[in-house]
């Protein structure tokens, strides 16, 4: 995937997980999670199809 390695994707995962964890709107802390699904979905896409 261009653009993104899978080291960046599991920083943003653990940043997004610290952000999720300290926030205190509710909106920001959906926000943080999902993101945090969508960094471990693509990280999880690319170890299926390194080569």
């Amino acid at each position: 995937m261009e653009g993104f390695s899978r080291e960046s994707l599991q920083k943003l995962y653990e940043n997004a997980k610290n952000s999720a964890t300290y926030v205190a709107n509710d909106v920001w802390k959906r926000a943080y999670l999902q993101l945090m699904d969508a960094a471990d979905r693509l990280d999880a896409m690319m170890a299926r199809t390194e080569e």
